[in-house]
This record gives structure tokens, C-alpha cells and sequence, in this order.
């Protein structure tokens, strides 16, 4: 939980698991470790969280998809749909198109 507030709170390129060691007083190892008791790691919790954002970017705001994109630090578009499509099943846009024809139901 404390990993994924610092990665939502950050405007710039998500910390690394060495910054993220760092903030909560503790070593890069033992992180891992813990994320390893919880069944996780620092890329898992990074993807969930760029998803949380990119979901929340594509059903509450109306900013086009590229910007989506450069806001969750992808170097190009077709690195987050691929992404995107991973995470959800869905291409940005059709995950959009699927929301707006939701909400008219």
C-alpha cells in the first residue's frame, strides 16, 4: 500500500525499487523480500498502478491517449496500448468506447 501511494503521488518518472527502499528507511533487499512474502514484486505493483491510472485517465477525464501515455512514462503509444491490452484485454480506445456506451445504458 505505502509503494503504491509514493508511485501515484509521483508527476515525474516513477521512483526506482532503490528510491522506493530508500523512502521507507529500509534496504533494497529486504523490500524484496517483503514484496516476495506478499506474492509480489515492484513491477507487478507498478503495472497495477499504471493501470489504475490509465483506467481512471480513460473513463473520468477526456485527454487524448497519447498524453495518457507520456503521463504514465511511456516512451511511445504503442508501448502503452500493448500494455494496456495486457492489463485490461482492451485497447485504450475501445476500453473508452466501452465506459462512454456503459454509462448510457
Amino acid at each position: 500500500t505505502i509503494i503504491r501511494l509514493h508511485l501515484k503521488e509521483q508527476d515525474t518518472k516513477p521512483p526506482t525499487l532503490d528510491n522506493i527502499a530508500e523512502k521507507l528507511n529500509t534496504s533494497t533487499s529486504t523490500l524484496k523480500r517483503s514484496l516476495s512474502q506478499h506474492n509480489t514484486n515492484y513491477q507487478e505493483i507498478l503495472d497495477e498502478v499504471r493501470k489504475d491510472l490509465a483506467c481512471t485517465y480513460l473513463t473520468k477525464e477526456n485527454i487524448p491517449i497519447a498524453l495518457i501515455a507520456a503521463k504514465l512514462h511511456f516512451s511511445q503509444i504503442s508501448n502503452f496500448r500493448k500494455a494496456f491490452k495486457r492489463w485490461t484485454g482492451h485497447t485504450p480506445q475501445d476500453y473508452r468506447a466501452l465506459y462512454k456506451l456503459q454509462r448510457l445504458d
